[in-house]
């Protein structure tokens, strides 16, 4: 049952992204290759971004406490 309530799920999650990649990206090859260029592009941004607020957000709550 368990098995069954995860594909559920994942189908329901990424149903509507599944199927707009099959009817509108699929047919060109050049648009896979953009959205998989974008997709790593703002997946680098994003972790770049979460490293800077770990990195500020951490050192402004507890900069008074360490001693560097």
């Amino acid at each position: 049952m368990t098995i069954a309530a995860g594909i559920g799920y994942a189908l329901l999650a990424l149903g509507p992204s599944l199927s707009l990649f099959i009817s509108v990206i699929s047919k060109k090859p050049f648009l896979i290759l953009t959205v998989l260029s974008s997709t790593l592009l703002w997946l680098m941004s994003l972790i770049v971004l979460a490293g800077l607020v770990f990195k500020k957000g951490f050192g402004f709550f507890f900069g008074k406490f360490t001693s560097d």
